[in-house]
């Protein structure tokens, strides 16, 4: 970045007499929390840190131990604010000496200070000597004023005494209270904190909470349409199944930060790219899933509640184990989907017939090898041997065609011998009518397998369905089909 593609605000600060620059690395330089993104891949890991995480948070990033900070800094990058650095580099470049100021792990700080071109020196202070530390630093420099770059929310107690006051990403509280000193100030990454609401929006992916439809479907295939307290049972439990579903999300994307980050799509979700904080993260997905079972608990059957609970506790163990088991990842996959209806027959008290169950597990059994097969199409195209974190490799393209395009023909199978049984005698008056939609499932399952095949269906079939025209008609003609036959 050049000088001249700063703002004239941001010139104006180039052009200040101090020349000692304190850049806060936890609030100016990271694009993440670096402590709580620490203390997450260590609980991922090992499952009892997690009694050490209330100490940690309270005492903040001095107290985490070197050994952890060191483990995870040797598998993974922390993430710099791109537009910091460019002002860093522009300021190195006029002589500016540039001195990184934390108060979290010295490993950290070092590493950046000896990896990096940016930094001349290195201070490591406690939570309540911040400004004693600045000060004497530049007395035994011999400058007479100093600059500070920070995205703290809280620096009354030394911007009166800084120079040049650079603020990164701040809320209007601290823009103001930094202005009232009288001291030049600017800004980097302004927007940003307007911008949180939204990237918050965006990892909750309310997108998928179609997925949660199927908790109607026990009172769709139990034909209780004119009965409302079904339905109003189901739309509580779609709703909470919901909340459920946004803190599973969020939880997940955390514990998938560091791997996020290198994958050539997901970098761009809200924590990988930093759009997020993670403890922002972990406190809205803590309300959800606690909001969700709380409700579960007092509104509706405890079998709902049980449900609700094996699908968060599935979800957990899939994120830090089981997806990267063969066969295993995909069956937990369909699963999930599997658990919605069950959750919606434990909220009504619908007993789900076997031809439903069977009908699901195997339709959602090849949505499950879709989205594998995506995975490694990209992978394929992109030259790579296998996944990351997972035991599948492009080789395996083939079989999983297989199995997946058979998976959703024993689909089609279960729902032919369904129509051709004696139990949908009892439920339909027009039967043959269902034939109609057995043909269309399978003219849907073929379809999406033989675009998979031609690598254009992508890796999330569910978004692939939602953005699909034929997807929607084929969907609005069984519905329809289905309405005929009863």
């Amino acid at each position: 970045m050049k000088q001249s593609d700063f703002t004239p605000a941001f010139q104006s600060v180039l052009a200040v007499q101090s020349t000692v620059l304190f850049v806060d690395l936890e609030s100016g330089l990271l694009n993440q929390d670096a402590g709580w993104e620490v203390i997450v891949d260590s609980v991922k890991h090992d499952a009892w840190t997690a009694l050490r995480v209330p100490h940690w948070a309270v005492s903040g990033d001095a107290a985490i131990p070197e050994s952890l900070w060191r483990k995870y800094l040797a598998q993974h990058d922390l993430p710099l604010r791109g537009t910091v650095v460019n002002f860093l580099r522009q300021r190195r470049a006029e002589g500016w000496q540039i001195v990184l100021v934390t108060s979290g792990s010295r490993a950290v700080a070092r590493q950046f200070v000896e990896q990096s071109a940016l930094f001349d020196d290195l201070i490591v202070f406690s939570s309540g000597s911040r400004l004693t530390f600045l000060q004497e630093h530049c007395r035994l420099r011999g400058c007479e004023a100093f600059s500070l770059l920070s995205g703290a929310s809280d620096l009354s107690a030394i911007s009166p005494f800084a120079a040049e006051t650079i603020l990164v990403a701040p809320n209007s509280a601290t823009e103001s209270q930094v202005r009232r000193t009288g001291h030049l100030v600017s800004v980097i990454d302004r927007d940003e904190r307007k911008a949180t609401g939204f990237a918050l929006i965006k990892a909750m992916r309310p997108h998928h909470w179609v997925k949660n439809l199927l908790v109607f479907a026990p009172v769709i295939f139990h034909h209780s349409f004119s009965d409302p307290l079904p339905w109003l049972l189901s739309t509580l439990a779609f709703l909470l199944f919901c909340s459920a579903c946004s803190g599973v999300y969020l939880l997940n994307d955390l514990l998938d930060l560091p791997s996020d980050r290198r994958h050539p799509v997901k970098f761009r979700r809200p924590f990988a790219s930093g759009a997020l904080r993670v403890r922002t993260g972990l406190l809205v997905s803590s309300l959800l899933l606690l909001g969700s079972g709380a409700i579960a608990v007092a509104a509706l059957p405890i079998e709902f509640a049980g449900v609700l609970g094996a699908y968060v506790g599935l979800n957990v163990l899939y994120t830090t184990w089981l997806k990267r088991k063969v066969m295993i990842d995909i069956l937990v996959l369909a699963g999930f989907y599997c658990l919605r209806m069950i959750a919606g027959g434990a909220a009504t008290g619908i007993v789900l017939s076997e031809w439903l169950i069977a009908l699901s597990m195997f339709l959602f059994l090849s949505l499950a090898f879709l989205k594998r097969h995506g995975e490694l199409v990209r992978l394929r195209d992109e030259g790579q041997a296998r996944t990351d974190n997972r035991g599948y490799k492009v080789q395996d393209l083939e079989i999983i065609e297989t199995l997946g395009a058979t998976s959703g023909y024993m689909a089609v199978l279960v729902l032919a011998l369904y129509i051709n049984g004696d139990d949908v005698v009892a439920l339909y008056s027009r039967p043959r009518m269902l034939w109609l939609v057995c043909l269309i499932l399978l003219y849907w399952i073929s379809r999406v397998w033989i675009w998979a095949r031609r690598g254009v269906l992508a890796e999330d079939p569910l978004m692939f369905a939602l953005r699909d025209r034929v997807s929607w008609v084929a969907l609005a003609l069984m519905i329809f089909l289905a309405a005929i036959a009863l």
